[in-house]
């Protein structure tokens, strides 16, 4: 009897201890189960990205010092919007929109019209109206009317006047990071699900002679976004796990393998939650794969076992048996395997985007549980049934389990030995092959360097989507649906009619602007303080009139205060802090070339104006001291969602390759490290990136910009294609170095044995991966589709491209029809 080795004795401890180990598990459930509940989803732009990020900072200036960034437009259609029934309704709606819990300020054409009202009479001087009523003044064509209808439209109304609009300001939410609340705003919310809800409402539920209204806006664009995703994330998690065990009943006829992998599933999954909560980790805009990428690593796993222990049931052995032979058999190449899952998720940590941080966190810490899970349920799992008697061979009984086990014996053998042939033929092209790689290599550089990212936001939206569509209206009828800011210098005092006339140059270069390759990049409109002095300047009130623009400006404060405030700090900040807001619209249905080039254009714009020696005098560092660097120190600074979501892509795509990078170098030592070769090692790494690089340049060929699903997917399918190759390599080295066999009847005896299971493994992982292509949320139908694809590839790469790699060209007729001890 051979004697047995420290693995073997070790896997019949495991065994032994099976039922304790069972109950562990399930304690850490029941215990994880409650906070698992508890894990929430961070849904503040902001957060994606570096805390020192200049864009992010001056982000957060905005929020802090101009009354908060959050605004949403509600666009109704009215024909009669400029009529005195007209200015009534959109009066009404304002006051039912002012009244929704977490609205800080409301703005529609009756604000204005008002403001234009307080403008225009004598009754500022203190005299009486006397004769005929007037109707109102912003419905007059006087010089003050047009400028103001002309400078809210794209806010309050579009050009055409057919269309009106709420502007509607939201509390800011609360700054996780900060103990006090915002200094300009009545309160905070932790998050604006609730109040777009009730807006969503409103706008569903308009009178009737106004029709139905929709909302725009980044806490639209962000609530809708991540509700998807929330959703997402349950249904296709769920729908994922029950085709995967419709497949795995199909394959191997058996409740045994659903109910484990349903066990597995589930269980790491909350366990991983638990542990998030516990660590203070929260869901992100990438996590929504959280369950389906966990249901990968379980099941890959699940079905090489699943294989190998029914071959050896196939046997004749009992249920202990197989399951102590297949776990010493297969513990080292799934624990490896775990080990490199792991090493692909944690490159992600090194992105800049913080969401991505995270899920490479969180998904680092769901390997290991699943390992842990694994650890607990298997030896249970596989010795569990009812007990085993034996069976004469005469008997009914044993001539079932004979027929059951030959049928299972010759499906298996047959597969491997098909395997082998075809593996027989490529090693006799291998040259072929390798010459026909090197094409393809060639091929798929040139298709990666065309490719490009998704910077429009609404492109992760499907175009039949009531948010797509509500974007597409405000892009054709309101200017543009893309929302920007630049934050100028003011002098620490009074503004004068030049500062004001700077600031207007500045306007009139920005939608001066015009990019040759791209006509409808531009900036269609601009908004500030300067705007405002000068349409009141126009006023039919002298006093008004002839003023000074400090004068006018302080005027317009008292009459629009919340609008003034958002545009403009009060020179008596208390906080040191003085500065002027520009809000700027342009078309946001642009590619990832034309807003880069557009936000460009206007950086540049905004820096040639502030070199200027009129603006220099205006720059100044502020007085107190201990003040947090912010905007002011840095004057000019164009910030927003849109350069925000403009920006998230292209630094997902660069993070995408240092974390390609970073996983590679990491589970090429990996794989160094299990098979002690180091050109083995190399071909396998080879072989798993190649898939990975076929299908981005997929994309580049096809002309298909990389969104954010996309940009994770190099780091995470190479951790995940290499599964199979592990086994392949385990298999390939027992042969080597155990058996003494050559390099080709070593790749034949790897693949006849993992081929069949690395096949089923892939059909499962791809039917249950293809649920996401249908995600409302492109970016997940991305991701799910290029997994797909990857682990399509991978499975070819890892059945013709890695026993080529590590075989040689086969001519010997023995090895066309090898015996069947070889299987």
């Amino acid at each position: 009897m051979l004697q047995e080795t420290p693995l073997q004795s070790l896997v019949r401890q495991w065994v032994a201890l099976r039922w304790w180990l069972l109950g562990i598990g399930i304690v850490l459930y029941l215990v994880t189960l409650p906070a698992a509940g508890r894990l929430q989803m961070d849904r503040q732009i902001e957060s994606m990205f570096p805390a020192s990020d200049p864009a992010v900072v001056a982000y957060k200036d905005l929020a802090e010092h101009f009354g908060g960034n959050a605004i949403v437009l509600l666009v109704y259609p009215d024909d009669q919007l400029f009529t005195a029934g007209g200015l009534q309704r959109a009066a009404k709606l304002s006051d039912r929109v002012g009244a929704v819990p977490g609205v800080q300020a409301t703005l529609s054409i009756a604000e204005v019209a008002q403001s234009v009202e307080e403008l225009r009479g004598i009754s500022s001087f203190g005299m009486a109206l006397l004769g005929e009523k007037k109707p109102p003044a912003i419905l007059e064509t006087s010089p003050t009317s047009i400028a103001f209808r002309k400078m809210f439209a794209g806010y309050t109304h579009n050009q055409a006047e057919n269309y009106g609009a709420i502007v509607v300001m939201l509390q800011p939410l609360a700054d996780p990071s900060s103990e006090t609340p915002d200094k300009r705003s009545g309160g905070v919310q932790a998050n604006h699900e609730a109040t777009v809800a009730s807006l969503r409402a409103i706008a569903n539920d308009l009178p009737p002679e106004l029709g139905k209204g929709v909302l725009v806006g980044q806490p639209v664009l962000v609530s809708e976004g991540y509700t998807m995703i929330q959703r997402d994330g349950q249904q296709l998690g769920t729908t994922t796990i029950w085709l995967l065990s419709v497949v795995l009943l199909i394959l191997f006829r058996s409740p045994r393998w659903v109910l484990l992998a349903l066990a597995t599933i589930w269980g790491s999954s909350t366990v991983t939650r638990g542990l998030a909560v516990l660590l203070g980790l929260q869901l992100s805009l990438v996590s929504s794969m959280l369950t389906a990428i966990l249901t990968v690593v379980s099941v890959a796993a699940l079905i090489h076992i699943a294989v190998a222990w029914q071959k050896r049931r196939a046997r004749g052995e009992d249920r202990q048996a197989a399951t102590i032979r297949t776990l010493t058999r297969l513990l080292p190449p799934i624990l490896w395997a775990g080990f490199t899952d792991a090493v692909g998720f944690a490159a992600l940590m090194a992105a800049d985007v913080g969401p991505v941080r995270d899920f490479g966190l969180l998904m680092t810490l769901g390997v290991g549980v699943v390992m842990l899970v694994l650890f607990f349920l298997l030896p249970a799992g596989l010795c569990a049934g009812k007990p085993e008697t034996a069976h004469g061979k005469g008997s009914p009984q044993h001539a079932h389990q004979a027929n059951r086990s030959k049928r299972r014996r010759r499906f298996t053998a047959g597969f491997g030995r098909w395997g082998s042939r075809f593996t027989v033929g490529l090693l006799k092209h291998r040259q072929a092959i390798l010459w026909g790689t090197c094409l393809l290599g060639l091929l798929t550089a040139i298709g990666l360097s065309r490719l490009s990212a998704e910077t429009n936001f609404l492109r992760n939206f499907r175009e039949e989507s009531s948010i797509a569509k509500a974007y597409q209206l405000v892009e054709e009828q309101f200017g543009g649906a893309g929302v920007w800011d630049i934050l100028l210098p003011i002098p620490d005092r009074p503004l004068t009619t030049a500062d004001l006339k700077r600031v207007h140059n500045l306007e009139v270069d920005l939608q001066a602007i015009r990019i040759p390759d791209f006509p409808n990049a531009r900036v269609t409109q601009t908004l500030s303080m300067a705007d405002t002095d000068a349409a009141a300047a126009l006023s039919e009130n002298p006093l008004i009139r002839l003023a000074p623009s400090s004068v006018r400006l302080q005027r317009m404060a008292q009459i629009m205060p919340e609008f003034s405030a958002a545009l403009m700090t009060p020179t008596d900040s208390n906080d040191g802090y003085h500065g002027l807001r520009m809000m700027l619209r342009s078309p946001e249905n642009l590619n990832s070339e034309a807003k880069t080039a557009l936000i460009r254009s206007v950086q540049q714009t905004v820096q040639q104006h502030l070199d200027r020696p009129e603006w220099q005098s205006v720059q100044q560092r502020p007085k107190q001291t201990g003040l947090e660097e912010s905007a002011f120190t840095e004057p000019g600074r164009v910030t927003g969602y849109y350069v925000l979501l403009a920006r998230l892509v292209n630094s997902l795509l660069e993070d995408q390759w240092t974390s390609l990078g970073l996983a590679s170098i990491g589970i090429f030592v990996v794989v160094w490290w299990a098979t002690g070769n180091f050109v083995w090692a190399a071909l396998t790494l080879l072989a798993n990136g190649f898939p990975v690089m076929i299908s981005l340049a997929a994309l580049g060929w096809l002309n298909i910009p990389l969104n954010m699903g996309g940009a994770m997917i190099a780091a995470v399918s190479i951790g995940l294609t290499i599964d199979g190759s592990l086994h392949f390599l385990a298999s390939y080295r027992r042969s080597r170095q155990r058996y003494g066999r050559c390099a080709g009847r070593a790749v034949l005896r790897a693949q006849s044995q993992v081929s069949w299971p690395i096949s089923c493994a892939t059909l499962a992982l791809v039917v249950g991966f293809a649920v996401l292509t249908r995600s409302d949320f492109v970016p997940t139908a991305t991701f799910g589709a290029l997994l797909s694809l990857a682990m399509l590839l991978g499975m070819l790469a890892n059945q013709i491209l890695l026993p080529v790699l590590l075989g040689r060209a086969i001519f010997s007729s023995k090895l066309l029809f090898p015996s069947d001890d070889e299987f």
